[in-house]
């Protein structure tokens, strides 16, 4: 395990259970990349709900609180240990007072909450648990919520739905929100149903967390073709089974098709008698382990599912990465991992027979089923897989960890030490709904905002004015570049309003909740300090191959550095000094900036905190092929004003984009070896990126399609660094190379 990394505690109902085997693989999946995982759980687990060696082995090393509270000496002893910070203590009692349902009943469950809170607190205190994350956001999270008060320690929580959703107010949802420091929302959907029951000042909060799977685990030999459909899930109301019945009595005419279910639950002995009624080629498996699952997926034709209301099925996932078409009602989050026509069909909830007429659609044809489950494994290898998963769940623990203690600073010091004033200055082009999510996240600075706009077309200027926030408008009669626009924003920030400190940003960002405190904070407390950044995200690396590109280069170890990109806090003293970005740069203008502030002898860090949420959306071949020539131009630029810097880069360009391919050419002349050669020389280069991106958390079918991409990225480098030296060589202005 890493030293440096925050001990977790995951805290859910009931763990493991064979009906959420998706937060023990996420467990495993962070144990695997250095997370250090203490699991605990409200209750035991029944032995009758624990499949397999794996669940059992969990169980056992899992913290009971319920049944820690329940022994008077413990419970007494965490209670002592929690009043040796009485404020601490009252303010969670408090809390369980205030977020309690209405009722007598209401608040007494509450202060049972409270009493196992103060239990899980002092573990979490005997364990050094730095960190407390809790999945399912009822009162397991109510329990969280109130630890996190009576510790001191922060926690977070993993959103799924749909039951949260039908009593938000019940569960105190927002109030949950707003005092967690992230909250991992499993799809769009549920993101969206967040933002619905909070604040919007805690919408930065609300990421996008997948519960992945391990694709490899599916990945086996397929049984002959036939007709054989596959339930996985609880046999209870929400489920819809009864509606899949009804499907199947209309497709008795399909030669050999049966139904096999497994799972268990309340509805099961109804559902059997039901199935005996009406003459149904179903049979019921009850609770399978994860590999009898990935065994009967082998076995199956195609997955199907009735369900009236569901979050993002994991079972989805597993059926897709075993290359199984799958058939599913058309709500909540499921349209974002099932695709009609493409990897299964989508069905009205509640409609027997729409469901029955897209059975037999998936079965009338071999190929196409054969097609969409292929088309399904290389969707959930690419979105869905739990190492990638998990590598964003850990970036968000450790953001607010502050593993190197950056920004911290004690209680007496920050008494001392004012925060600075702190304005920002966003630039844009036609971002629409971006940019009014970058402004709402600067909302905490008032009108200390000033956009920059280079040409929109779509009211971008009109927008910003519209909130109060001064608006600077760049002749449209010269090129425009970013270096221009940050100038000009700089400038006219300190004509409306001196401030000590300038947030820049892009308007396709969103600046992270805690970030500009944060931020203002280290630079005011040293003085040595020119400018500070943080971790930049990306806000869909599903998207696209491009995107999520983006998101591996965007991240970046903490401390101190020599350059960061666009998105920084920058004290404008030292702003000034360097008489800020220098607007002959067209691409690599922040490098070059950063560049020169290091020469005049101020420091420049990377704090290990999120500071931004980035949209790319990038979803073309030629968006990043352009992009690749705007880094090539950034390379010989910055070469030629900055000779040591990037020279492994120009190198590495000169190599893979023009000495190898002129070698391949002179292979036709002199020798085929030499063509050999140069191929064998890309071969190990794309061998090693791919290893070492596999290695950083990405799954194996992502980091092929990054390396092939990085390894491309060489042609367009050329062209754009041969294109640059054209332009200096000829005397004429850099014009700026745009991707979106």
């Amino acid at each position: 395990m890493s030293a440096s990394r925050p001990v977790t505690a995951f805290l859910t109902g009931e763990y493991p259970r064979a009906t959420d085997t998706f937060i023990q693989r996420e467990v495993a999946a962070l144990r695997r990349q250095g997370l250090d995982v203490r699991t605990c759980s409200i209750r035991r687990t029944g032995a009758e709900h624990l499949v397999g060696p794996e669940q059992k082995a969990e169980a056992a090393s899992t913290f009971h609180v319920l049944e820690a509270a329940l022994r008077p000496l413990t419970l007494l002893r965490a209670h002592l240990a929690a009043l040796k910070h009485p404020l601490r203590y009252l303010h969670g009692l408090r809390l369980a007072w205030k977020t309690a349902p209405g009722g007598v009943k209401g608040h007494l469950y509450n202060l049972i909450y409270f009493a196992e809170a103060v239990v899980l607190a002092e573990w979490m205190a005997r364990n050094g648990v730095t960190h407390l994350h809790n999945h399912i956001a009822k009162s397991s999270c109510t329990v969280a919520m109130l630890a996190s008060a009576v510790s001191g320690i922060p926690y977070s929580f993993t959103l799924h739905g749909p039951d949260i959703f039908f009593e938000p107010y019940h569960w105190r949802l927002g109030e949950k929100i707003a005092r967690a420091r992230f909250v991992a929302c499993i799809s769009r959907f549920c993101r969206s149903q967040a933002m619905l029951f909070s604040a919007p000042e805690h919408w930065n909060k609300l990421h996008i967390v997948h519960c992945g799977i391990d694709p490899a685990r599916y990945d086996r030999p397929k049984a002959a073709s036939g007709r054989e459909l596959l339930f996985i899930g609880r046999l209870a109301a929400v489920k819809g089974v009864p509606v899949l019945f009804e499907a199947l009595e209309t497709l008795l005419d399909l030669e050999g098709i049966r139904l096999t279910l497994i799972g268990d639950g309340p509805d099961r002995e109804m559902l059997e008698a039901r199935a005996r009624t009406q003459g149904l080629p179903v049979r019921f498996l009850g609770y399978r382990s994860q590999d009898d699952v990935a065994d009967a997926l082998a076995q199956a034709d195609a997955l199907v599912l009735a369900s009236f209301a569901e979050g993002l099925p994991i079972v989805l996932m597993e059926a897709l990465a075993a290359r199984l078409p799958v058939i599913a009602p058309q709500i909540a989050g499921i349209p974002e991992l099932v695709e009609e026509g493409v990897t299964g069909a989508l069905v009205p909830p509640g409609d027997p027979f729409a469901l029955a007429a897209a059975i037999r659609r998936v079965f009338a044809d071999g190929a196409e089923a054969r097609r969409m489950g292929e088309n399904g494994r290389d969707r959930v290898a690419r979105d869905f897989d739990s190492m990638t998963e998990a590598a964003k769940l850990i970036r968000l623990i450790e953001a607010g960890a502050r593993v190197e203690n950056a920004g911290r600073r004690p209680a007496t010091r920050r008494q001392e030490t004012p925060v600075p004033t702190l304005g920002a200055v966003v630039i844009g082009r036609n971002e629409g709904e971006r940019l009014k999510a970058c402004l709402a996240s600067l909302a905490p600075l008032g009108r200390r905002v000033v956009y920059v706009d280079s040409g929109s077309a779509d009211g971008s200027p009109d927008f910003a004015r519209s909130l109060g926030l001064t608006v600077v408008e760049l002749d449209t009669a010269t090129p425009f570049s970013a270096a221009k626009a940050r100038n000009a924003g700089f400038q006219a920030l300190l004509d409306t309003e001196p401030v000590d400190t300038v947030q820049f940003v892009d308007g396709d960002c969103v600046v992270a909740g805690q970030w500009l405190r944060t931020g203002a904070e280290t630079l005011a407390a040293d003085p040595e300090l020119g400018l500070v950044t943080g971790w930049r995200s990306e806000l869909h690396p599903q998207a696209s191959v491009y995107n999520a590109m983006c998101e591996v280069e965007w991240h970046r170890p903490a401390g101190d550095i020599s350059t960061c990109g666009g998105d920084m806090m920058v004290r404008a003293e030292a702003f000034a000094a360097v008489g800020g970005f220098d607007p002959t740069v067209i691409a690599a203008e922040d490098d070059e900036f950063c560049l020169r502030l290091g020469k005049a002898g101020w420091r420049l860090r990377r704090l290990p905190v999120s500071m931004t949420l980035h949209d790319a959306d990038m979803r073309r071949f030629s968006q990043w092929w352009r992009r690749s020539v705007r880094n090539g131009h950034g390379f010989a630029q910055l070469g030629v004003m900055h000779p040591p810097h990037l020279q492994r880069e120009r190198l590495r360009v000169w190599l893979y984009g023009s000495t190898l391919p002129l070698v391949f050419l002179l292979g036709y002349v002199i020798t085929p070896w030499l063509s050999l050669a140069a191929l064998s020389v890309y071969a190990l280069s794309f061998t090693k990126t791919a290893r070492d991106l596999n290695r950083k958390g990405l799954n194996r079918t992502l980091a092929i399609k990054q390396a092939a991409l990085l390894t491309l990225a060489k042609l367009p480098n050329l062209l754009g660094m041969l294109t640059y030296y054209r332009r200096s060589w000829a005397g004429r202005d850099m014009q700026i190379i745009e991707y979106k």
